[in-house]
């Protein structure tokens, strides 16, 4: 898949109401798993969204409607791109919760943009 396309599918993600989303979405939960990370996190999990081109809003650690769509999208798009080997549904706080800590591991970033485990240099 292109840049181009991942970013068309993020788009789109975004403008989809959270209703329509594929993963199981209770809004109060997701809400409150990301209120019970402290403020740096939550503005660090809106920044790895952001930069994946699956939030579109200020880095500000505030629930609204751009977080929930960035969390849908992000939990199908790291379903999708990791063969449905992670899912993050966000049925309830501690869903939620394992979400955004997972945005903030190494390996969670290297889902969204396809850096990881593999070898990129000399001697691996």
């Amino acid at each position: 898949m292109t840049i181009k396309r991942i970013l068309a599918a993020s788009t789109l993600a975004l403008i989809a109401l959270p209703a329509s989303a594929d993963v199981r979405w209770n809004e109060a939960a997701a809400r409150s798993g990301f209120e019970s990370l402290p403020d740096a996190q939550r503005s660090s999990a809106q920044g790895v969204m952001k930069q994946a081109g699956l939030y579109a809003s200020g880095l500000d650690g505030k629930w609204g409607p751009a977080t929930a769509r960035g969390a849908i999208a992000t939990a199908e798009f790291l379903e999708d791109n990791s063969y449905d080997r992670l899912d993050f549904d966000l049925h309830t706080p501690e869903a939620a919760r394992r979400l955004f800590q997972f945005l903030l591991t190494n390996e969670g970033p290297a889902y969204l943009w396809g850096e990881g485990g593999e070898c990129d240099g000399p001697g691996c």
